[in-house]
Order: structure tokens, then sequence, then C-alpha cells
């Protein structure tokens, strides 16, 4: 028996029968989109062989369904974002909200067990229906609990078995790598390559922790690194491996495409370990250098294929007077295969601290603390964390221009009494021409 399916085009949403137990694509006949399906079983199961078997299973699937109806499980988490000033978990005071996505949502807290601010990462309703991500969600508070690194946020508690569930970290009122790179893009500046090695460096020095507890992170990117200061943290273990291979299914893609190792690309789930990760920070390493990353382009797909096929660009195509040695540690970090990378992480900060600042680059200043929040957060809080110019400026990393010298009074007068003199000698000098041409 086909399975009839919705066209996903919200202006088609046209009625579509595809063949069960199979998997391939089709073009919609009505807006000709390309859509993707997976085999769909049999829902009587192998073997309901004759007509009376299969009415069987039908009728007592559908006793399941009209129980599951009667008797609908609460949702796990609140079908609106939470506001300033409620609690959580009988625990948690609601601060503000600081970022959210598909996943759910990540709030600025005060914990009332310990009186500390914390970042409390709340799952979506859909969370508690999908095994996956709530595997994911438990990787995360493993992978956060057995690390203790001034370069990794802190783990604080979390409750992962039962609704209300929740992570609390270490909170960084700092602002992540993305948007000040994006920032410093917008107004045209840059940090200097002993700087961005320095950056690089710290971020190895964590890294080669997690690898030495058994911790991989395998989604390394700017949006996953905090900036305070001077100092930088690593945050998200939400893919996190501790040192299984099987927990990520053969052919599965894990991470962000720009920023993917060959072997996560490919879903070869069997090399997927800490030289993934050295890669990823190869690719941050170079963005760091060049502005840009190594590859790029129009789709997810399109940024795949380079990875897998064309070759890495040496990172002095785009900085020429960038030191050969950095360029070429910086490939080292970027190669195809992972036996060709550095062996380690604390060996690839070795390789690096060379070419590294002498003073701790500063990434962002945050504005200075307002007065400690009683229940409700202030109006500036509640505005978005992207919002940068409303939450700090650039760090000596990006210097701004030195402000224009305001004139003197006196220097005002003299130019005002300079233009008045040339207006007054350009006038004479016009009556006389005009003389001359009457006479």
């Amino acid at each position: 028996m086909p399975v009839v399916i919705n066209c996903p085009n919200p202006a088609c949403g046209r009625k579509i029968e595809i063949p069960r137990g199979k998997s391939g694509k089709l073009a919609c006949p009505g807006c000709s989109k390309i859509i993707k399906y997976k085999g769909v079983p049999d829902p009587v199961g192998p073997r309901a062989t004759s007509r009376a078997e299969y009415k069987a299973a039908a009728r007592a699937a559908a006793f399941a369904l009209a129980a599951a109806r009667a008797h609908p499980q609460p949702p796990a988490e609140p079908p609106r974002p939470l506001e300033p000033g409620e609690t959580w978990a009988d625990r948690f005071l609601i601060r503000r909200r600081l970022g959210g996505g598909s996943f759910g949502a990540v709030y600025q807290a005060l914990d009332a067990v310990n009186q500390a601010e914390v970042a409390l990462k709340i799952p979506g309703d859909h969370v508690t229906f999908d095994p996956g991500l709530i595997e994911r969600f438990a990787a995360e508070a493993r992978g956060l609990a057995t690390l203790r690194h001034p370069n990794i946020v802190a783990y604080h508690d979390s409750r992962l078995d039962a609704h209300p569930r929740f992570l609390a970290a270490e909170f960084v009122n700092g602002r992540d790598l993305e948007s000040i790179l994006a920032k410093a893009r917008k107004l045209n500046k840059w940090m200097p390559p002993e700087d961005a090695v320095s950056v690089v460096v710290d971020l190895a020095g964590a890294l080669h922790q997690a690898h030495s507890r058994g911790v991989v992170h395998c989604d390394l990117k700017p949006a996953h690194v905090l900036a305070l200061g001077d100092q930088v943290k690593l945050i998200d273990f939400g893919l996190a491996r501790l040192g299984n291979p099987s927990a990520t299914r053969a052919g599965t893609r894990m991470g962000t495409p720009f920023y993917m190792s060959p072997e996560q690309v490919a879903g070869l789930s069997d090399q997927i370990g800490p030289h993934s990760d050295q890669y990823a920070l190869g690719v941050l390493l170079f963005e760091l250098l060049c502005k840009r990353t190594p590859f790029q382009g129009a789709t997810a797909d399109e940024v795949r294929g380079q990875i897998l096929k064309r070759t890495i660009p040496t990172p002095r195509r785009y900085v020429p007077d960038l030191d050969p040695r950095l360029a070429a540690v910086c490939l080292k970090m970027l190669a195809k295969h992972p036996a060709a990378r550095l062996a380690s992480c604390g060996e690839l900060a070795r390789e690096l601290e060379p070419f590294r600042s002498s003073d701790r680059p500063c990434l962002w200043a945050p504005r200075p603390a307002e007065p400690a929040l009683t229940g409700v957060a202030d109006s500036h809080l509640a505005e978005t964390a992207s919002n940068l110019d409303d939450a700090g400026e650039f760090g000596t990393v990006f210097p701004s221009p030195p402000p224009a010298p305001v004139p003197s009074r006196s220097t005002v007068w003299d130019a005002i009494s300079s233009l008045a003199r040339s207006i007054k000698m350009g006038g004479h000098g016009q009556g006389e021409r005009g003389q001359e041409m009457r006479g």
C-alpha cells in the first residue's frame, strides 16, 4: 500500500503517493519540487500475511492511537519563552534570554542553590519525544561534567531523566566569536596574525584536555567560542562523543559544513576523533588569518563537495606577507587525512607558541556592570544578545581609529577671519574688472 504525503512547498501542498518500504526522491507534479523520502515500514509488520492478520493489527493500532489521544502526555517544556522574574525547576530565577535555536533556549539565571549566575539551557518540547536529541543533551552534560579548564565553560548541574529538564553551566558575560567577527567585517577591522594565533593556542589547550578525558567536541566553530576580555571559552558540547566510535551511526554527518573535516563530511564515524577537532580549529585559524574560510559555497552540499575534493589553498594566497612557517602549520592542521595532521592539540599548541602575541589579546570588553538584578531584568538586558553596540565594545585586538582633534576656539575664529578677508578681496577684484569692462 502506498503512503500519501503532502508536498512540503507551502504554496503547493499537493498530495503525493510514495511507495511504502522504499527510499528515493521524486518531483512534485504540481510545483516540480524535488522531494526526498525514506522507507516507511508497513505498520502491521512482516508477519501480517493474511487479510485477517492485517485487520487485527490495524485495529490494535487504532486502539493505541485512541488511548494516546485520550491520555495525552503533558508537554515537557512551556509553550512560550520564559520571562524575566519567572522560575524554572523551583530553583532558577530567570534574568534574560540569551539565545535559542531548534534545540531549545538558553537563559541567564540565578541559581538559588549555589547563589551563582548560570547559563541555563532548556530543551524544547520536541526533545522529549526524540531519543536522539535527548542523547545529545545528555552527551553535552556528561562532556562538561568531566572537564575543568580555564578555556572551557564550567559545568554546574543538570537534570536529564525527568521534567523539567535543564543543563546549568558557567555564565560568561561575553560575546561569541562569530558575532564579533561579523562586526569586525562590517567595520573593516581585523586582528593581527599574532593575536589570532593566541586565540587558537588557548582553544588548542582546552581541546587537548578534553581529548585526554575522551571527549571530542565534533562541532567547533566561532559560534561555540565565547570571548570576554582577554579570555576565550569553549561552549556547546552538544555533539560531543565520549571516546565511543559507535556513538555516531555510520553515514551520519556531525558538525557545521564550513568547519567539518573530510571524515565528518563523508560520514566515516570510525575516523571521527581528536583530529577532527584539530581540523575545525585549523579552519578557524585560517579564517582569523585570512578573513574567510578555506572553502566558500552557495549551499552546504557545495561546501562539502569542496572539502572532499579540492586542495586547501595556502593562507599566503590571501595574506602574502604571512610567515611561511605559520602558513605551513595551518595547512598541516587542514590535511585531508587525519593521520597527516599533528599528533595532538597539545603538540599543535607547542608548534604555534612561537607565533603568538606576547600580550594576551582582548577580543571583547563588556561595559561596566549594572546594579544587581532583583527579579526583573533591566530594559537593556532584555534586548537580544546579538546587538553588540548595546552590550560592549571591541577590545585591543580591534583598535578603533583615533578621534579627530576638536578645534580650539581661537582656531575657529582665525578660520572665520581668514574666510571673511578672502571674500572681501574677491569682491574688490570683481568691481575693478567691471570698471575696466565698462571703460
